[in-house]
């Protein structure tokens, strides 16, 4: 049996290198977002931070006048918020969700953060006391949030712009009320003191 030459040429890969993936921007959910995809929740899937909007343009200048951000508990708001997107409720385009285990493990820190990052309010969505799943997750929340509203007033950001709020599981069109309302009355403040004056005026 022959055997392979010993020195046979290799065969060589000329095809041209592949382009590498653009990287990914962090989604917001919202359902203003004009040419954006579904999301899995059912809501429309845009960027954050918005692009700015055309001169001339009140829709646009509506859209990104404030900055929201929410954040759910895993369990019973998060169970509404889905229930909100399965029965197409209308959210107001000003939010980002951020979904977290227990609004306990939410430290001082994080909601500050949010503050310093752009957010003119931030809303936390929680279980009700009784129903947390976490024992102290509860008193630890209530007591983060009280403690950063007081700073908050010290920063002179005002103490309005954060909020709790509990839920049970099936309190869908509470929680989409809530949402809106607090998205109003934000809009009733107009944008967070503590952004620099440039973005102040862009809003």
């Amino acid at each position: 049996m022959a055997s392979a030459p010993r020195n046979s040429p290799r065969t060589v890969d000329t095809s041209p290198p592949l382009s590498p993936a653009p990287p990914l921007s962090p989604p917001v959910v919202g359902t203003a977002a004009a040419g954006g995809t579904p999301s899995p929740t059912g809501f429309t899937t845009g960027v954050f931070p918005a692009a700015e909007p055309a001169a001339g343009s009140s829709a646009g200048k509506a859209s990104t006048a404030i900055r929201l951000l929410g954040i759910l508990c895993n369990w019973s708001p998060f169970a509404c918020f889905n229930a909100a997107a399965m029965a197409h409720l209308e959210l107001p385009p000003e939010y980002s969700f951020m979904r977290v285990m227990c609004i306990g493990r939410i430290n001082q820190a994080l909601i500050l953060r949010a503050f310093e990052y752009g957010a003119d309010g931030v809303i936390l969505l929680e279980c009700r006391d009784e129903d947390c799943r976490y024992g102290p997750g509860p008193e630890v929340g209530h007591s983060n949030v009280d403690r950063v509203r007081r700073l908050l007033h010290l920063l002179g950001i005002g103490q309005s712009r954060l909020v709790e709020k509990s839920f049970q599981a099936h309190e869908k069109e509470e929680l989409v009320r809530t949402l809106w309302e607090f998205a109003a009355q934000i809009k009733a403040l107009g944008p967070n003191p503590a952004k620099p004056p440039q973005e102040r005026r862009s809003a």
